[in-house]
């Protein structure tokens, strides 16, 4: 429409250049919506559930070892550093290194205790050896043997990690202490995402270096230490297949715990501890993650639990994801980079196969 002058939008270049000018504004605008994170969610390729979620949290900075008494222990002890009083119906056991541990102000509700690698300050020590969050577990159970609690988280001294599905506060505040499964892996039904197959006993036709090393690990452990307690019959092979999720992060019951002798803890504690074996630390305590749901009576190769059944979901049936860590964006890419090189492996392998023949 003109205007009383006779000029109308198109023959007015100043209208027009304040309209591009608008126009080019909004869309920076969009473009930082969508990709710098404003709206606070960002799709994800392969996400289980839904198509959004919030940007991943930077780590947590890793704190000095440093005196860590005041944090260190939730729950009651004797002099002797064991527990005393009424039996507990629940308690975390976490195994630390060198992690900041103030987020365990943020849950002084649920009784815990934090095992300190490397640290002679502070009270609860974890023994010298390998095999990282193993010996803080088992020096527990041997401690406890005969008092422990109705049920057991034990896990990391970290509140998020690659391998979470939530923040560690939020994770254990929902957790079903009363009603979850007498054993389960931390991770829920997520555990596709993490669950690895080892086939132990058949290593020549193995092209994997870390499956290798893992499995002569763990055929070592089994039939030093825990082949005659739950075999009955001291070097015998383990299962021919094992299927197990990473990350030596679970709940169990005292029942499962007691079901087993003590001497079997006392034969896998003092196995960390030897030294003159062919692997390294980190594939002897890689073992443990292959074997800890068989020592707590599942079988070898464990189905994995709707994470609805470990801990109160929504109405939805899906766990609350506030604080988000990211876990799952982690998670699927390194599974995806991992089976695209074992293809590239198996392809170049065949290759080389056809033509030697």
């Amino acid at each position: 429409m003109a205007t009383e002058n006779g000029m109308g939008l198109a023959s007015n270049p100043t209208a027009w250049r304040v309209l591009l000018a608008l126009l080019a504004a909004a869309a920076l605008l969009f473009v930082g919506y969508k990709c710098n994170g404003f709206s606070g969610v960002r799709a994800v390729a392969g996400r289980p559930y839904g198509a959004y979620r919030r940007p991943r949290a930077p780590p947590a900075p890793l704190a000095p070892p440093a005196n860590i008494n005041d944090l260190q222990i939730n729950a009651p002890l004797g002099t002797d550093l064991k527990l005393t009083g009424r039996r507990l119906d629940r308690l975390v056991v976490f195994a630390r290194h060198r992690e900041d541990i103030t987020f365990l102000n943020d849950m002084r509700e649920i009784p815990y205790l934090v095992y300190q690698d490397k640290n002679d300050s502070a009270w609860l020590q974890t023994p010298p050896g390998v095999g990282d969050e193993t010996r803080a577990y088992l020096k527990f159970i041997v401690d406890n043997y005969d008092r422990l609690p109705d049920r057991v988280v034990f896990a990391h001294a970290h509140r998020t990690a690659w391998h979470h599905v939530i923040d560690a506060v939020g994770q254990l505040k929902l957790l079903r202490w009363s009603g979850a499964p007498p054993f389960a892996n931390l991770r829920g039904s997520d555990v596709n995402l993490w669950q690895s197959n080892l086939w132990p006993n058949k290593l020549s036709n193995c092209n994997d270096k870390d499956a290798v090393e893992s499995s002569q690990a763990l055929r070592r452990l089994w039939k030093d230490a825990v082949a005659k307690h739950i075999n009955g019959t001291a070097g015998a092979n383990p299962p021919d297949l094992i299927s197990a999720p990473c990350c030596g992060e679970f709940e169990v019951t005292a029942v499962r715990m007691m079901a087993r002798p003590l001497q079997l803890y006392k034969d896998m504690l003092e196995w960390t501890t030897i030294e003159d074996v062919q692997e390294d630390a980190y594939h002897r305590g890689r073992a443990f993650e292959y074997v800890w749901h068989m020592v707590f009576g599942e079988p070898a190769v464990i189905k994995p639990v709707h994470e609805c059944a470990l801990y109160m979901c929504d109405g939805y049936r899906k766990l609350p994801r506030v604080p988000e860590t990211g876990a799952f964006e982690i998670a699927f890419k390194a599974n995806k980079t991992r089976n695209a090189k074992k293809t590239k492996a198996k392809k170049a392998s065949a290759k080389g196969t056809q033509s030697a023949n």
